[in-house]
């Protein structure tokens, strides 16, 4: 199981929006994460580590990660 979580809530609009991504693999494995950051629901280019630059939203848009 994987979750992922906004590290604040809410979220500031003065730095960096970060995500903070749990799991636990069964067999005990290294788990390893990727990251995409989606703005109303289409994938922003570029945008794969575990932070969002707040300057690339406009209010009333909706992120996810």
């Amino acid at each position: 199981m994987v979750l992922a979580k906004f590290v604040h809530d809410p979220i500031p609009l003065s730095e960096p929006i970060a995500v903070q991504a749990l799991a636990e693999d069964p067999d005990h494995d290294t788990v390893t994460y990727v990251y995409q950051w989606y703005v109303n629901g289409a994938p922003v280019t570029g945008q794969t580590n575990s932070t969002f630059p707040v300057e690339l939203l406009r209010r009333g848009q909706m992120v996810s990660v």
